[in-house]
């Protein structure tokens, strides 16, 4: 082999190797970079979502004790129904947006065997004002027809969602047993969101939860359900089936 050939093999091997440092060298700048990008950005979030860095969010909490006393107060005052509803359903939206508010015990169907079996029903608190407050639970696919009430209402989702079907009653009422029903709004309703029963104005309504898990809500009345006779509505023929509340129908 003659030295020029020799010569040009060992350039060749030279530059090869400045070629692989400056590579390695690119390699390890670049990893460096996005360690402080990572770290960069975790801190950002937690500065941005303000909480302490590395903990979770807080809320303030506000209970259901504190929730039954505010609307004792308040009814203290026979206030009309426009007023519970304002003030009422700004506490029962507070009140439904932590789970935790209600026991864990309460917000799971009945089970077992029966028609009942995917619902329940927990009162939580009932009191000599009236008050009522319920824990209404509907497990997947749980379908109620249309029904009404005789007190005023307010019903908070907890957990889930829930479709709820308004109807308005458009017969002269002259003929027992009999209602014609037409169809006056839907909505979906989720944590936090509340949904109010204006006693024969406007609170027939139907209650559908289309999810493949339970649906939680608060339901609050004025009255005790379980005094009262109330009605359940076939929208095909028009019979009104009267019915006296239990204590699985607490909704």
């Amino acid at each position: 082999m003659n030295l020029t050939r020799i010569e040009c093999i060992k350039q060749y091997l030279l530059t090869l190797c400045k070629a692989i440092t400056i590579i390695d060298e690119r390699r390890s700048h670049s990893r460096h970079y996005s360690v402080i990008r990572i770290d960069s950005a975790a801190e950002n979030i937690d500065k941005t979502e303000g909480r302490p860095e590395g903990g979770p969010m807080t809320t303030p909490r506000y209970t259901l004790d504190e929730f039954v006393h505010d609307m004792e107060d308040l009814l203290k005052s026979e206030p009309e129904n426009q007023k519970i509803f304002d003030t009422g359903s700004d506490w029962l939206a507070k009140l439904t947006r932590n789970p935790e508010n209600i026991p864990a015990e309460y917000r799971v169907p009945l089970g077992g065997a029966g028609p009942r079996a995917n619902l329940g029903s927990y009162l939580l608190y009932q009191g000599d004002s009236g008050l009522q407050v319920t824990a209404v639970v509907w497990g997947p696919g749980a379908h109620l027809g249309p029904h009404n009430h005789h007190t005023w209402g307010m019903i908070g989702v907890l957990e889930n969602s829930l479709i709820e079907t308004r109807y308005r009653r458009v017969d002269d009422r002259s003929k027992d047993g009999f209602a014609r029903l037409e169809f006056a709004r839907k909505a979906k309703f989720s944590p936090g969101e509340i949904t109010l029963l204006v006693p024969d104005v406007d609170e027939i309504h139907q209650m559908d939860n289309l999810t493949d898990r339970p649906t939680v809500e608060v339901h609050v009345y004025g009255n005790d359900l379980r005094g009262l006779n109330r009605c359940r509505y076939n929208l095909e023929t028009g019979e009104i089936v009267t019915f006296a509340t239990t204590k699985g129908d607490n909704c």
